[in-house]
């Protein structure tokens, strides 16, 4: 009887031990990878760093002070509705290209230069890319309970919590750690190999990616924005204690709208500018 007793003892741990273990295994693993320090065939990440888990956030941007609004304009360029000035005594802009023999292409770009032709800031307009939703991207978010889960997320929520949403925490459902990994997943898809920190501005769909400089006395900046599954983007450089370039900065990250261009509309807007006389023009 002292033997079965016993027998039966132990197999009731048996069976608590292995619950208990199944139940702390995915918190164990889960914060293995967020210390970089676990591969699987079900989930690994090969250029994670600290700076994945803690975005910036929302990013408040100051209003730009730079006075008349009838020395601006929006310019519909490539896929941006971007502020130039026109007609402005203080600012004007030059167009830069740029031909890159790796990718045998031509980069297009602006220039911003000040009442004594000084050059304050300058923006590059970069190649759309599509989305990488990656649902399949690993064996962990193809089991069914969690592609389930996955795809029950709106693109847009996905989008924001990419460049806003601080990951860390253990104690959380298993859903949401998924979600999570989901996340940190796609930010090594997204951010350059070489940058500082990233969030998105504050009542907006645009992020901000701060990229290393090869000059300190200068900010770089990846903008971009998600709209019907493509990626729009630029970016830009400003002088870090220039106070003109700053305001600049602040009008391009408040007032820059992300629009796709089509044959039909560049068709419209040229017939618009041969309308206009030459001075306009």
């Amino acid at each position: 009887m002292k033997n079965l007793f016993a027998s039966l003892i132990i197999f009731i741990s048996l069976i608590i031990f292995g619950a208990g273990a199944l139940f702390v295994s995915p918190y164990y693993f889960y914060g293995k990878i967020l210390k970089n320090s676990y591969y699987s065939q079900w989930y690994s990440v090969s250029n994670l760093k600290k700076g994945h888990l803690m975005p910036k956030g929302l990013l408040n941007i100051e209003n730009s002070t730079l006075g008349n609004g009838n020395l601006w304009k929006q310019f519909h360029l490539i896929d941006v509705l971007i502020p130039l000035p026109i007609r402005n005594p203080f600012y004007y802009a030059s167009p830069v290209l740029k031909y890159i023999k790796e990718s045998k292409r031509t980069e297009i770009g602006l220039k911003i230069y000040d009442g004594s032709e000084r050059e304050i800031s300058k923006l590059y307009f970069m190649q759309n890319k599509l989305f990488p939703s990656d649902i399949n991207g690993q064996k962990l978010f193809q089991l069914p309970i969690v592609k389930k889960h996955l795809k029950s997320i709106k693109q847009e929520q996905i989008w924001k919590d990419i460049f806003t949403k601080e990951l860390g925490e253990w104690n959380i459902p298993f859903a949401e750690m998924a979600y999570n990994l989901y996340i940190l997943h796609l930010r090594t898809k997204l951010l350059p190999e070489k940058y500082i920190n990233f969030g998105l501005v504050k009542d907006s769909m645009t992020a901000v990616i701060e990229l290393e400089s090869k000059n300190k006395d200068y900010i770089t900046e990846l903008l971009l924005t998600k709209s019907s599954g493509v990626i729009y983007s630029f970016v830009l450089i400003s002088e870090r204690d220039n106070e003109e370039s700053q305001q600049i900065r602040y009008k391009f990250l408040n007032e820059t709208q992300f629009q796709g261009g089509s044959i039909h509309l560049s068709k419209i807007i040229y017939r618009e500018f041969k309308a206009l006389g030459y001075n306009r023009q």
